[in-house]
């Protein structure tokens, strides 16, 4: 199977990709639903406007939002690329002779994520909840309403000239690929994160997706084939830094 990921001009093309982040509560029982969508990320970028691809260049994460995902939602491609990298080492063992190191600047040559700035840390609750309560009332829904990728992307589409509305691209690619966890809906604290675009411009993404990546590992390793709940980016690159092959992966 070959996966291929196409970058921006400004980004390295290679062609690889998958992984997952999250988990599940460990006193949580049952399977956890897998909610990481590169459909609706792509539904996503795809009604980007040419004045938001300007601001998403400005805060750092237009490279994301022009990849073109194909072929990312692969269970089992997941599963063996979770089974064969190390949580420690974060290192995918491909076979006897292949090994992949993982780090947040593999992250940030495939996906073209700012790195360095800050890390994400969520305010107290009482913060997230006014934040969400503002953007509800700025959509003109119920404030305890529920926030979907689907309703946000009609607001991307409605508001082409408004080059704020990428905030809520930022909410949309966050919960459902960058940083996605089980819920179905938007969590309060993307939306609280996304809904001030200086700190989207300000925070180290391809560090947060490695920790995410490192978290989902560990995870996995306690309770395997119950929390394959997302998939970001792995790079594939040699010992050099260059491109190579895409890897034929068996599933």
């Amino acid at each position: 199977m070959e996966i291929t990921v196409k970058m921006s001009a400004k980004v390295k093309r290679i062609r690889f990709a998958d992984s997952q982040t999250g988990c599940e509560d460990p006193m949580v029982k049952g399977p956890n639903l897998t909610r990481c969508s590169a459909a609706l990320a792509s539904e996503a970028c795809r009604a980007l406007s040419k004045t938001h691809h300007e601001k998403l260049e400005e805060i750092g994460l237009d490279a994301v939002a022009c990849m073109k995902l194909e072929s990312l939602e692969k269970p089992d491609l997941i599963q063996w690329l979770m089974d064969r990298t190390g949580p420690n080492s974060m290192c995918i063992l491909i076979d006897d002779d292949r090994k992949i190191q993982i780090t947040p600047r593999t992250v940030h040559l495939v996906m073209g994520n700012p790195l360095g700035g800050k890390d994400i840390v969520i305010p107290p609750n009482k913060v997230v909840r006014n934040t969400h309560d503002r953007i509800t009332e700025e959509l003109g829904i119920q404030r305890n309403a529920q926030l979907s990728s689907k309703m946000l992307i009609e607001v991307i589409k409605n508001r082409e000239d408004d080059p704020t509305a990428v905030c809520f691209f930022v909410m949309v690619i966050m919960s459902k690929l960058l940083l996605p966890t089980t819920d179905f809906y938007i969590p309060k604290s993307d939306v609280w994160v996304a809904a001030d675009l200086d700190r989207v411009a300000s925070i180290d993404w391809s560090k947060a997706v490695f920790q995410a990546l490192s978290h989902s590992l560990r995870c996995w390793r306690q309770n395997p084939g119950s929390s394959i709940a997302s998939c970001v980016f792995m790079e594939v690159y040699d010992g050099k830094r260059e491109p190579i092959e895409a890897l034929q992966i068996p599933v």
